[in-house]
């Protein structure tokens, strides 16, 4: 279930320990930031993450060419614009 777009599992039960495992295979999970995705980071992989203060960027962001990058993801935007809060 999801609560305010933020999935409501408990954490030590068996749909917390799939979403554990699909990252731990190798999956990608990919979290567009902010507060709902450092929240989701702390609760379901026991984190203690904390926004950082200063040296906020505005955008827009680039994506960085890297060899290493994933078939998957060198089809993406190259630029991610900035609008307001939400990228």
């Amino acid at each position: 279930p999801m609560e305010w777009d933020f999935p409501v599992y408990n954490i030590h039960k068996i749909i917390g320990q799939r979403i554990r495992n699909f990252v731990a295979n190798g999956n990608m999970l990919v979290l567009t930031g902010g507060i709902m995705a450092i929240e989701f980071i702390n609760s379901y992989f026991f984190y203690n993450i904390e926004d950082a203060d200063g040296n906020y960027s505005p955008g827009p962001y680039r994506r960085l060419e890297d060899p290493n990058v994933p078939e998957e993801f060198k089809a993406a935007a190259s630029i991610l614009p900035q609008k307001g809060i939400s990228v």
